[in-house]
């Protein structure tokens, strides 16, 4: 268990081994299902033109914006898009990465790196159940599905034969600023509530939907609308929440994550998005302990650049390893986290 102030910090590159794209793939992805080409994706985008009424220009057209703008993550994308197109994004979002969150989470593969395994392993309580939210534990997640908070919630009824719906009540956030243990919050909303009572978003049950059939527009629909960009939040809200936890932490955990300059800021670790000030709150009182991340796919020079742009240092995995062995390498390596 860890009963320090821990939050982690989730990217694309987490939820890569469950069969989600990263963020570049998705963006491809995205672009693919936009073109012309109807002999791949034909059954997404005939159901984009039939049933949700959009021409097959419009989507040519936001693909060929995407495509050009190079940009690596679909959120800072749509920030620079009108209300209708941010909406469409958020249609193709839902439609490229729903259908996924049917296939199963657990693979007979032990050799494949299992980081919701390992993250399981580190909360998992002693003795009763309830005994979970004794964990200090934030995980902010940049993805938009719950294929973690599923993992998590489904291992533990396995475990201690409790109903699905609480063990997911013990991760899902509250509204209000006072802290509750453990936590997922997603930065740019996700696709629903996975069960209880809807106060974050629409009730969408993980996986219940059959997708072999067709693409039901209704659910697609649903799922989109619970997506919220960065720019669409406003003062009081999950990411002001998010950004009181991150300052409050003894230690943060990137894993997955390409440090894109927006998202620092949305999260408030950049040194434009936490004010000057308050780091130096911080690293006077030491009350930000310990930083530490994975760095698959980022070179020497890039890290660097990162480490001034927060303007603090950070614990480094090496750079060939995955999420579950970059945990491994830099936090587990910590004891002083669990005490």
């Amino acid at each position: 268990m860890i009963f320090k102030d821990t939050v982690f910090v989730l990217g694309a590159g987490a939820s890569a081994h469950y069969g989600f794209p990263t963020g570049k793939t998705l963006v491809k992805n995205i672009t693919d299902l936009c073109s012309y080409d109807f002999h791949s994706n034909g059954r997404k985008k005939q159901m984009l033109i039939d049933q949700m009424g959009y021409r097959q220009e419009q989507l040519y057209q936001f693909g060929d914006r995407l495509e050009s703008s190079n940009v690596i993550s679909i959120d800072r994308f749509l920030a620079q898009q009108s209300e209708s197109d941010r909406h469409l994004g958020k249609i193709l979002i839902a439609l490229e990465l729903l259908p996924i969150e049917e296939l199963p989470i657990y693979s007979e593969d032990l050799d494949m790196p299992d980081l919701y395994k390992t993250l399981l392993n580190y909360l998992m309580p002693q003795g009763a159940l309830s005994g979970i939210k004794n964990n200090r534990v934030t995980i902010v997640s940049f993805n938009y599905d719950r294929s973690l908070e599923h993992y998590l919630a489904s291992s533990l009824s396995a475990l201690y034969g409790a109903s699905l719906a609480e063990c997911y009540d013990y991760f899902t956030p509250w509204d209000g600023v006072d802290f509750k243990y453990p936590e997922i919050r997603h930065v740019h909303g996700s696709f629903g509530q996975l069960d209880g009572d809807s106060k974050l978003g629409g009730l969408m049950k993980y996986g219940s939907t059959d997708f072999s059939n067709g693409y039901p527009a209704s659910i697609i629909e649903k799922a989109a609308q619970n997506i919220r960009i960065v720019s669409e939040q406003s003062v009081g809200t999950n990411l002001e929440i998010i950004r009181n936890r991150i300052n409050n932490a003894d230690q943060i955990c990137f894993l997955g994550f390409s440090f894109d300059p927006e998202n620092l800021h949305a999260i408030g670790l950049s040194h434009f998005g936490l004010a000057v000030s308050q780091i130096d709150r911080n690293l006077n009182n030491n009350v930000l302990s310990h930083l530490c991340a994975s760095r698959m796919g980022l070179e020497d020079g890039e890290v660097k650049g990162i480490e001034a742009d927060i303007m603090m240092p950070i614990r480094w995995a090496d750079k060939v390893a995955n999420c579950e062995v970059a945990i491994r390498e830099v936090f587990l390596r910590n004891q002083a986290m669990f005490e």
